[in-house]
């Protein structure tokens, strides 16, 4: 079976090669990048999983990296991995699916490595229900989210028939 991809994205170089030395240890292929213009770069050649990303970077925040990645790689696994963070920025990036969790530094190596790996089971079936949407005709558009308690398929359909409200 191939190792589960894996961009680790921090501005603070010993915290990324850190990421990188556990999740290497666990099987993972690890790439990194030290801001969110750098990890950009990186998807154009590697396809994550996974992208866990500091919230506060020069030039891009965690966030908006976030918001970017779940367009070009809707079935990646996005999280925000931070010491600091505006928690209404957080709060609401997860309540508008831009990312799954919040994890706070210093991590617990054990519980981080346990984490995404239920998040990683869970991710075969995310394809799954993504699938049927890949070739959607113009206007027709999904995700697919992990929450705490289950995985949330939204649909949007832009049609000028639909009444608006």
């Amino acid at each position: 079976m191939e190792a589960y991809k894996v961009l680790v994205v921090d501005d603070e170089p010993q915290v990324a090669h850190a990421l990188r030395r556990l999740l290497r240890r666990e099987g993972f292929d690890v790439q990194l990048a030290f801001n969110g213009e750098e990890a950009l770069e990186r998807l154009k050649t590697f396809s994550p999983d996974i992208v866990l990303t500091d919230f506060r970077m020069p030039g891009m925040t965690g966030s908006e990296l976030l918001q970017r990645i779940k367009r070009s790689h809707p079935l990646a696994l996005r999280l925000i991995i931070s010491g600091y963070a505006d928690f209404k920025s957080v709060v609401a990036s997860v309540n508008e699916g831009e990312i799954c969790r919040f994890i706070s530094k210093p991590w617990d190596d054990a519980e981080l490595v346990t984490y995404l790996s239920g998040l990683l089971r869970h991710r075969e079936t995310m394809a799954q229900l993504y699938a049927p949407f890949r070739s959607a005709p113009q206007g027709v558009s999904a995700e697919v989210s992990p929450t705490d308690a289950a995985l949330v398929l939204k649909v949007q359909v832009a049609d000028p028939s639909f009444p608006a409200e």
